[in-house]
């Protein structure tokens, strides 16, 4: 596996940053680029980056997620490209409404500061008893970029502004459009299009054909404004001339410059059709402004390399889940966290001018990794090199270890540094990291370090008592002949100590200050009358635990949004004022089958459940319980839940102690809000109420069975209830036997599951389960001899294997026919369709696959969303089964369920060997199917082809193959990508060459206007030009 973070070093050359939120927007900003430099790939990040030059900047620009809008996604985008690079000037460029009649469609909107701010959040105005309301304040960008607008604006009083002549350079799809109509205010839509308006409602302007630049308020909110009242209520109270919806999250946070071009007047008036020119003259104006703005440091072009002594070293130090804590931890609200810079002995440290050890306790809940996540973000950087570890306790081993911890921190210290720094000639790659291979690096690293760094480590109480003494001494060396400075963050830990650290008590007039803020922000009863006494109470009990605050505004708003506004006082009094007695009040206070369920499968899980993993296992445990009857269940299972109604299941189910965490829900997980939760779970009336009175053992088992209904239920998550029952099986074995789970597990999901993780030999007939079982007394998986317990290894079910060894070892099994003929043969009533063929694996006797012919198999039913040739084609398959196959007619075209076509899973037996192979028994199949009329060109359901495939994974052989085989060379896919695009985009010279000398056209225009020339280098564009110079010249 390639290290993420290939070029490290080079993603420190990149100081400007520009966020996109639409694939229209980030295609303006890219056409405008002077150059495009060889990709870079952050660590932690799902971003996904370009990166070149803007005049003498260089730049890196990237977009939100397909399909993914408004401030969270802004927020945490905008959060990983600062992680990622050192960006000190941020663009949010792109598009948004304009307020009639001084902004027009193609005008330029540039965020500057006016009475409320350069942006204004205007879905959290409060109304005041006087009908007056309150508009939060955000912060104004960065003086820097205030100062370079200012000299732009006067120099365009001068001289004419640049926007048409780099508006040239863009291709006839950004043209502006014609019309520009604007209607009279109040006036909407009588029907879905403009057609049916009445013209005469049209305001007559004079006519203008070129943009305006205007500097003021935009307004930023979650909804898109669609109508001309509301439009214009928002204006008059705030003073904006535009509305957008993802500034907001930036401000604060990630402070930026905001430049819109104009697409529509935000009213029910709207049309794509000015779209991408509004987006374009956008970006002409930031290449403007770039263009009028000195660079710190010279353009760097990144040269294209392969893995060097630092990349193998960074490959070998990286975990997945390096730096999955900070992500999620919430960003501090408002201004909250600001106070820091002006503690005295926090400046001190962090201007290296005092000890080198800064300690901040705090009680559980106050806020120390909110505050710290915050110090690593905004801390003035100067010139020291910035490292940080969070511990997680409730992630992997690597997670809450000083050893991921060494790793995660070297790992940053190499990627940080210049790759023209010598690394220390002891320091090199290391399959296996120990501690003292870690320390012994860490030290020659730090030592001969060309910087001073700071290094930031929150929750030192995650980690054992041990492991952190041990810790604190080697740092504590390390630091006496180096330039290295340490600012941790734990709880009040007594077992451990630091000399000569310089301590720091979470609990002053600051930090109550933010929790005020919060409260006054978050508290929907903030602005009534009872307001200011709920506020003062609220914060003279939460003694400055910022947790306890969060927990109490979720349980007034609660009361509030079941209009019990008279009561709220009386709520509020009667909470405990200690964040355990709250959490007790909480968890005791009439607990229900499906709050108690939704903590045991939050504690007691081995892993973070998905969402939709989440919901399946608390409605299967409801059934289990006889709560929930099987029509809930079967609609659990059918449901789809979009993002926003899963946060509100887990909200709900949990009584607010989870949460769903990421960004888009295929990467989320459900949480505990606070490790305080977990915490006080696993004690005293809280575990008493968890375990039912009884023993933990009992609640695995109960997870367990809830876990086998789930299993036998055949939903599309079922592999996931294996691994559950398994985990919770193995967790109860110590006081609960597990024979008869054991002998139920090999029957027919377990053995799909077994077939899915690449164990061949264990792929039996799952339908045939059954007979199997009446034939032979015992479930076929024990027959493997042992291949039980090599399933059970695989999952650390370490308390299972006794049992399993104990039940394999006592099955005498003696004939010399394998059992699934004997099956088949007494069983020819059975169905041997698609279910039959589903989990075989490749192979498989001969014999086998007559006998099932033989009986009447459906040879293209599909099963698991694949057909029997797809089964047999993903391996080695031999040629007489596939020619038996297709005699007894399988379709070659039929897809499985990607899309995927039998020519698609032929690919496969390339993907085993290297090019210098040449399988020629893969391409011997390939003409097989290709004789039995096999579409080459078939397409998957994002729109590639075999053909894309290949190029996708470098496989020359492959892709000249298919090429001589009448594969399409100019086939698009969804996204209006040829093989070509691909080629280009990952640097493949030889592929690049082979495809165009097939009749590749490089003038293919994807769905936001790229060419191959724009996903290519120097490198591949002189090759391109090479190519197609030859071509010409032979056919003159």
């Amino acid at each position: 596996m390639l290290c993420p973070l290939q070029n490290a070093d080079m993603s420190q050359q990149y100081r400007v940053g520009i966020l996109c939120a639409l694939p229209i927007e980030h295609a303006a900003v890219l056409t405008l680029l002077d150059e495009t430099h060889p990709r870079i790939i952050p660590l932690d990040d799902d971003n996904v980056y370009t990166v070149g030059r803007i005049a003498s900047h260089n730049v890196v620009v990237t977009c939100l997620p397909a399909g993914v809008m408004g401030k969270v996604a802004a927020s945490t985008t905008a959060a990983n490209m600062k992680r990622s690079f050192p960006i000190e000037i941020l663009l949010m460029v792109g598009i948004a409404g304009g307020l009639p009649p001084d902004v027009r469609l193609g005008d330029v909107v540039v965020s500057v500061p006016g009475p409320h701010g350069a942006v204004v959040q205007y879905d959290l105005m409060k109304n005041l008893p006087t009908g007056q309301k309150i508009i939060s304040t955000l912060n104004k960008p960065p003086t820097a970029l205030l100062n370079a607008v200012q000299a732009l604006r006067s120099h365009h009083l001068v001289h004419e502004d640049k926007l048409q002549e780099h508006l040239k350079g863009f291709s006839p799809r950004f043209a502006r459009p014609t019309k520009d109509l604007m209607f009279e205010s109040g006036y909407e839509h009588p029907g879905d299009t403009c057609d049916d308006c009445d013209y005469s409602k049209l305001r007559n302007r004079t006519p203008r054909d070129a943009p305006l630049i205007h500097y003021g308020t935009i307004a930023s909110g979650d909804q898109v404004i669609k109508y001309s009242i509301q439009r214009d209520r928002i204006a008059q109270e705030t003073g904006a001339i535009c509305f957008e919806m993802e500034a907001a999250a930036l401000m604060d946070n990630h402070p930026c410059l905001v430049i819109r071009g104009i697409c529509d007047y935000a009213d029910s008036h709207k049309s794509k059709d000015w779209q991408p020119f509004a987006a374009a003259v956008a970006a002409a104006y930031a290449k403007e402004l770039l263009a009028s703005m000195p660079s710190r440091s010279a353009p760097t072009d990144v040269p294209s390399k392969g893995l060097s002594d630092f990349s193998k070293i960074l490959e070998s130090l990286y975990f997945p889940s390096m730096g999955f804590r900070r992500v999620n931890i919430e960003a501090a609200y408002g201004n909250t966290c600001r106070w820091l810079f002006e503690e005295e002995r926090y400046k001190a440290w962090l201007t290296m001018s005092s000890d080198h050890f800064f300690w901040i306790k705090g009680k559980p809940g106050a806020g120390k990794s909110t505050l710290m996540n915050f110090a690593v973000s905004h801390s003035p950087k100067g010139h020291s090199t910035r490292i940080s570890f969070f511990f997680n306790a409730r992630g992997q081993q690597l997670d809450r270890s000083v050893l991921g911890m060494y790793r995660a921190l070297l790992h940053q210290l190499i990627s940080q540094v210049s790759r023209s720094w010598i690394l220390p000639a002891e320091v090199s790659p290391i399959e296996d990291w120990s501690l003292g291979h870690l320390k012994t690096a860490l030290r020659l690293v730090i030592s001969n370090y060309p910087r001073p760094v700071q290094c930031f480590v929150d929750a030192l109480d995650e980690c054992t008592v041990t492991e952190a003494q041990d810790m604190i001494y080697f740092l504590q060396d390390l630091t006496r002949a180096t330039r290295l400075y340490v600012c941790f963050a734990s709880r009040f830990y007594p077992a451990v100590t630091i000399k000569n650290a310089v301590g720091f008590v979470l609990n002053n007039k600051n930090h109550e200050q933010d929790i005020e803020e919060y409260v006054r922000g978050r508290l929907d009863a903030a602005h009534t009358r009872q307001g200011e006494d709920l506020i003062h109470q609220l914060l003279l009990k939460a003694n400055g635990v910022f947790f306890w605050a969060e927990l109490v505004v979720k349980l007034l708003n609660k009361e509030l949004s079941c209009g019990n506004l008279h009561n709220i006082q009386k709520t509020l009094a009667s909470l405990p004022v200690e964040l355990h007695d709250l959490l007790h009040e909480i968890v005791t206070k009439e607990p229900d089958e499906l709050f108690i369920s939704s903590l045991q499968w939050l504690l007691c899980s081995n892993t973070l459940l998905h969402p939709q993993e989440y919901h399946r296992a608390v409605m299967f445990t409801l059934y289990e319980l006889g709560v929930a009857n099987h029509s809930d269940v079967h609609v659990a299972q059918l449901s789809q839940l979009n993002t926003q109604q899963l946060r509100k299941f887990v909200q709900s189910s949990s009584r607010g102690l989870a949460e769903v965490v990421g960004v888009t829900l295929a990467k989320s997980t459900v949480q505990f809000v606070h490790e305080s939760v977990p915490d006080f779970l696993r004690t005293g009336v809280a575990l008493k109420l968890l375990t039912l009175d009884s023993n933990i053992s009992n609640v695995h088992e109960h997870l367990k069975r809830a876990s086998m209904q789930w299993l036998a239920a055949h939903d599309g998550l079922c592999h996931r209830a294996i691994e559950h029952a398994i985990h919770h099986a193995n967790a109860a074995a110590s006081v609960i036997a597990q024979d008869g789970f054991l002998k139920a597990i090999s029957l027919d999901p377990v053995l799909r599951l077994v077939a899915d993780r690449d164990y061949p030999e264990s792929a039996i007939l799952s339908m045939l389960s059954e007979p199997i079982q009446d034939v032979w007394g015992l479930p076929i998986l024990y027959l493997r001899g042992g291949g039980l317990v090599d399933f059970l290894v695989e999952f650390n079910a370490d308390r299972l294997v006794p049992t399993a060894r104990r039940i394999g070892i006592a099955l005498d099994h003696t004939s010399s026919r394998p059992p699934l003929l004997t099956a088949i043969s007494r069983f020819k009533s059975n169905s041997l369709g698609a279910r039959a063929y589903g989990i075989f694996a490749p192979n498989t006797s001969m014999e086998l696959i007559e006998a099932l012919l033989v009986n009447k198999a459906d040879v293209n039913e599909i099963y698991e969303g694949r057909t029997i040739l797809h089964s047999y084609l993903y391996g080695f398959p031999e040629k007489d089964i596939i020619r038996l196959l297709l005699a007894y007619g399988a379709d070659v075209n039929m897809k499985d369920f990607l899309g995927c076509s039998s020519i698609w899973y032929a690919l496969h037996i390339y993907r085993q060997v290297k090019d210098s192979e040449a399988p020629e028994e893969g391409l011997a199949i390939v003409d097989m199917l290709l004789g039995a009329g096999a579409d080459i060109n078939a397409a998957d359901l994002d729109g590639n082809t075999v053909l894309t495939y290949a190029c996708m994974e470098s496989r020359e052989h492959c892709v000249l193959a298919l090429l001589n085989r009448g594969a399409d060379v100019n086939k698009q896919n969804a996204k209006g990508r040829t093989a070509l695009m691909y080629a280009c985009g990952d640097r493949l010279l030889s592929i690049v060459t082979v495809l165009l000398r097939h009749g590749a056209r490089i003038d293919i225009v994807d769905e936001i206007g790229q060419t191959a020339r724009d996903f290519s280098g120097i490198i591949i564009l002189d090759t391109i030009d090479a190519v197609l110079d030859r071509q010409r010249t032979q056919a003159t």
